[in-house]
């Protein structure tokens, strides 16, 4: 038979001196976060060292302003054309492409594509990061 010896509980007094002397940075007193901890350590109660750390964490988190829907895409306007009737490579000569290239020319335009289907065209002008997004919107 093997003989094991089992690692005895230590008393809440000397696990209380271990965590205060790793939370004493350079013989400073504890900042508010070893203070909760050190009150987690020292508290009989199990609840109360959680309970002292999620309020801070609640006040925070409440307090944060936060978008409901973040735009992360790039700024873009879409130009639907209806051609009602038309084949798709007589859409691309009358409307596609000359609505493309007079898009070309508006002020910080970073990508122009156009796209042909039967009785539609559609013209997607993508501009520069940074452009606000309601520059482009016509008034």
């Amino acid at each position: 038979m093997t003989d094991q010896t089992q690692a005895k509980p230590q008393p809440a007094a000397v696990r209380w001196r271990a965590v205060r002397s790793a939370l004493t940075v350079r013989g400073n007193e504890p900042g508010l976060i070893a203070r909760i901890i050190m009150l987690a350590c020292q508290s009989g109660r199990r609840g109360t060292g959680r309970g002292a750390a999620r309020v801070p964490g609640t006040w925070a988190l409440l307090g944060t302003p936060v978008d409901a829907l973040p735009d992360l895409g790039d700024v873009q306007v879409i130009i639907r054309t209806p051609f009602a009737g038309h084949a798709p490579n007589l859409v691309e000569d009358q409307v596609t492409f000359p609505l493309s290239t007079a898009m070309l020319g508006v002020a910080r335009a970073a990508k122009v594509r156009g796209y042909s289907m039967f009785g539609d065209s559609f013209v997607y002008v993508l501009f520069e990061d940074g452009t606000d997004p309601y520059w482009p919107v016509p008034e």
